[in-house]
């Protein structure tokens, strides 16, 4: 059976994104990170939200800056009408 980690970033304040939604300063003064590394290695499937997810889509961002490959799911209460054929991301609707 496999490990379930969980990895959130925020600041200080409780906020996960800047204004308008920016997340550039979790990257900020980052340097090599063997821990993280290991992290990244060990990881075999991502889980997210929507909004994390269409944040990430509008910034073109990769998982762990595309060193990563595997599969996404993503929880939603809406899923897209139509996702990328080639896309490793999987919706899973989901409602209390």
């Amino acid at each position: 059976m496999g490990k379930v980690l969980v990895h959130v970033t925020m600041s200080l304040d409780g906020f996960i994104a800047g204004p308008e939604d920016a997340m550039d300063w979790v990257f900020a003064g980052l340097e090599p990170n063997e821990a993280a590394d290991e992290v990244m290695r060990a990881t075999g499937a991502v889980l997210a939200g929507r909004r994390t997810y269409e944040v990430g889509l509008r910034d073109a961002q990769e998982i762990y800056e595309g060193a990563w490959e595997g599969p996404q799911f993503v929880l939603t209460h809406r899923a897209p009408a139509q996702a990328a054929p080639d896309s490793p991301v999987t919706f899973h609707l989901w409602c209390p």
